[in-house]
């Protein structure tokens, strides 16, 4: 088990989910989730996906002592 301070994490997390819940982030995952739907090309929209996974990756990154 990792115990951590709140102080120590909490404002990079807040402004991770910040960066990632905003108005922008919600819009381009729906249009892709309806792109998709729509017959998108799977390819293309892979490497959408990638971003935000790349994002979490790094952030992890920082985070970790």
């Amino acid at each position: 088990m990792l115990y951590l301070r709140q102080d120590s994490i909490a404002d990079p997390v807040d402004r991770f989910l910040t960066e990632e819940l905003s108005h922008r982030t919600l819009a381009d995952a729906l249009t892709s989730s309806r792109t998709l739907d729509a017959g998108g090309e799977p390819v293309l929209m892979a490497g959408w996906i990638g971003e935000p996974t790349t994002i979490k990756a790094m952030t992890v990154h920082e985070l970790t002592p």
